[in-house]
């Protein structure tokens, strides 16, 4: 050892007269324990040491520009101490077991270059100012990394191979920093990069993961323009942890392959992004229980993150702290029995949620602010080979506050949920499922203005529920293509109204129920057999009813309202045994109905009030039946038959005072109309036109009625009944066969 420092020290002297000039060191050691100290102050000095052995120390110091130091050791536990000031190159190259490596520079354009085999490694760079480059590279296990710049314009690498347990740390104090740091072939690895300033970059890359015991990954970035990186292939237990703090930040993390992986972002601040993806390494091998977390507190961030091929995974993006035009998108590809969970806070934020060939997913969004926007998505794309129908999927929506939207969308699923919940003013409300088996879809509104939209396309044993309270909702619900399929909607409030349409369908059934003033129900079924249309109560003022069945069999419109000047149009055409009912209690009602090219059709009418209206009118119609019952004041019946044959009757029966009763049957056959009046100033005409084997019968029961009656063709019969006092009847029948019985009485009968 003293014949080391020797010659150290006459290569020292020879350049003592000449500072700051070219001096040159070549140290070599052979054997255990060798100490080698080296101080250099000047221009392009060099100094090189090679120690072959074991538990070797080598330290260097340099000062001025353009310095190198070269150090080679090869054994065990060795050691490696470098400190430079001005713009100096040190490599380091360690071969063996526990070697340890510590370089210190302080000045601008420093480069630092440590190698290190085997395991147990560790090494420590230190560097300060300017333009400065750190490389690491080890290979082996439990290994150590750590380097800490502190500048601008820095640039630190650290390389990790073959490994398990390695560690590695970048520390950056400054701004336009780089940090990146590589594990391959690892596990139960760390990478922690930490950055303060601004426009840095850090990326930590783990690849080829291997077993149970995760990497992880931990990025920290205090400033604005920052960007981080981080991407993890393979292996299971992996974790990313990021966490930004400033402005304008974006952070971007993929784990490709792999289970029980966690991806953790934190931004702190406006307009930063996060990306995150989890994917498997091939498609349709599955990738479980995976789970990205995004938390964005600040204006104008935008979160986006995937899931693809994963089974039990989850996401959850938060936008809070009174955040205001945050925008989250979640997507879940391929997967099953996952989980997205969207939170925001504040005003104008926007989340979009895609769940594509899922198993009991669940997409939960919950908004709190001001003019929201949320969509979710739910889509089985054709055939997983895992699940050949998205099944026991979930989407829930949940906005409170002004102007939200939300949208909801599942695609070829079955046993289904779809959950909207609004609570404030001018919310609008979209729900859309296609190719779907019993599905639901459920919305509740509650405040001014909102409107909910809900569709399902070719599905079956589907339901669309929408709950809306307070003023001038609206409710569209439209089924198209389904069999026992249901829409219910109930509005309590002011000015709502209803739009039900379903387009072929079997057994399907429209409910409506409204309580307020000015609501509107239209409902629509075209192409279908066993369809229902029921509007079961209406408690209100100015409530409208539009109800209509095209083409079908079996069907059914049924309708309540009870309060004042109430409106139903029911319309039944081309169906069979279809049926009409029409309830209406209070003032002011209206009914109209029609069948058009019918058999066996049914419509009955019931109104108890004031000044109520009613209209039926059945044409081309085969053994139908037409029911008007009114009993109040000033009401009026029109029932209108045209081309009806076979048995199809018409009664009026009202019960009131200056009521009006018309009947007509043109070309008709084998019919039937009847009038009964009781109440004062009553009027009754009854036609059967051009017909034959007819029966038209009037009773009227009360003072001042007037009955007219007129039959053309062959074989028909006219009856009328009148009692009491100041009656008239005139009766008219042209033809041959027809027989007439007008009888008038002040003895009245019971009619």
């Amino acid at each position: 050892m003293k014949k080391a420092f020797l010659l150290l020290g006459a290569a020292m002297l020879t350049g003592a007269s000449a500072f700051a000039q070219v001096n040159g060191s070549n140290v070599t050691q052979l054997g255990n324990g060798n100490d080698v100290k080296a101080d250099q102050i000047g221009i392009l000095n060099i100094n090189n040491i090679l120690q072959i052995g074991k538990n070797n120390t080598g330290e260097i110091k340099q000062s001025g520009l353009l310095n190198t130091s070269l150090s080679t050791q090869l054994g065990v536990n060795n050691h490696y101490y470098a400190n430079q000031v001005g713009t100096n190159l040190s490599t380091a190259l360690q071969a063996g077991l526990d070697n340890k490596a510590a370089v210190d520079q302080k000045g601008r354009l420093n480069t630092s270059l440590v190698n290190q085999g085997a395991k147990g490694s560790e090494a420590v760079v230190n560097q300060k100012k300017i333009g400065n480059f750190s490389m690491i590279n080890q290979l082996g296990a439990n290994d150590y990394a750590n380097a800490n710049q502190t500048g601008y314009l820095n640039f630190s690498f650290i390389n990790q191979l073959l490994t398990m347990g390695n560690k590695a740390y970048v520390n950056q104090n400054g701004g336009l920093n780089f940090a990146t740091a590589l594990q391959t072939v690892n596990r139960g690895g760390q990478i922690n990069l930490n950055q303060k300033g601004n426009f840095n970059r850090a990326m930590s890359v783990q690849t080829l993961g291997i077993g149970i015991l995760g990497n992880k990954a931990t990025v920290n970035q205090d400033g604005d323009f920052n960007t981080a990186r981080s991407l993890q292939v393979l292996g299971d237990g992996n974790s990313v942890e990021m966490s930004q703090k400033g402005n304008s930040n974006a952070a971007y993390a993929l784990q490709k392959a792999g289970g029980l992986n966690s991806i953790k972002i934190s931004q702190e601040g406006n307009n930063n992004r996060a990306y995150s993806a989890q994917t498997a390494a091939v498609q349709n091998i599955l990738s479980l229980n995976n789970s990205t977390e995004v938390v964005q507190l600040g204006f104008n961030n935008t979160a986006a993150t995937l899931q693809k091929d994963g089974v039990w995974n989850g996401i959850s993006v938060k936008q809070v702290e009174n955040g205001s035009r945050n925008f989250a998108i979640a997507t879940q590809f391929e997967g099953n029995l996952n989980q997205t969970n969207i939170y925001q806070e504040g005003d104008e934020n926007k989340a979009t949620t895609t769940q594509v060939g899922s198993y009991k997913d669940l997409i939960d969004v919950n908004q709190n602010g001001k003019g929201n926007v949320a969509v979710a998505a739910q889509n089985n794309k054709d055939a997983f080979v895992f699940w050949p129908w998205s099944k026991n999927n979930k989407e829930e929506i949940c906005q409170t506050g002004n102007n939200n939207i939300a949208v909801a969308l599942q695609k070829d699923n079955k046993y289904t949920n779809t959950k909207i919940k609004q609570n404030g003013d001018n919310n609008k409300a979209l729900s859309t499922q296609y190719a779907g088996y019993t599905n639901n879809v459920n919305i509740s509104q509650e405040g001014d203005k909102n409107n909910a939209v809900a569709t399902q396309y070719e599905g079956s044993y589907n339901t669309i529920k929408t709950v809306q309270e307070e003023e001038s909702n609206v409710a569209l619900a439209t089924q198209i293509k389904g069999k026992r399929n249901t829409i219910k909607t109930s509005q309590k409030g002011i000015s709502n109204y209803v739009i039900a349409s379903q387009y072929e369908g079997y057994k399907n059934t429209i409910k409506s129920k409204q309580n307020g003033e000015s609501n509107v129900v239209l409902a629509t079924q075209v192409y279908g057999d066993y369809n229902t249309i029921e509007v079961a109560s209406q408690i209100g003022n100015e409530n409208r009813v539009i109800a209509s069945q095209y083409k079908g069999e079996h069907n059914t419109i049924k309708t309540n309202q009870n309060e004042n000047s109430n409106v139903i149009l029911a319309t039944q055409i081309e169906g069979r045994y279809n049926r009409a009912f029409v309830d209406q209690i209070g003032d002011n009602n209206r009914a109209v109905t029609d069948q058009y090219k019918g058999e066996d059709n049914k419509i009955n009418i019931d109104q108890k009030g004031n000044r109520n209206y009613t209209f039926v009118n059945q044409i081309s119609a085969e053994k139908s039946y037409a029911k008007v019952n009114q009993l109040g004041d000033n009401n009026q019946a029109f029932v209108d038959q045209f081309q009806s044959k076979n048995e199809t009757t018409a009664d009026i029966c009202q019960n009131g005072n200056k009521n009006f009763a018309q009947i007509g049957q043109f070309r008709t056959d084998k019919n039937e109309a009847t009038i009964k009046q009781k109440g004062d100033n009553n009027k009754a005409f009854s036609f059967q036109f051009n017909g034959k084997e007819n029966f038209a019968k009037t009773i009227q029961k009360g003072n001042d009625n007037f009955s007219f009656t007129l039959q053309a063709g062959n074989n028909n019969e006219i009856k009328v009944n009148q009692f009491d006092n100041s009656n008239v009847s005139f009766v008219n029948q042209f033809g041959n066969g027809n027989t007439a019985s007008v009888t008038q009485s002040l003895n009245p009968l019971n009619p």
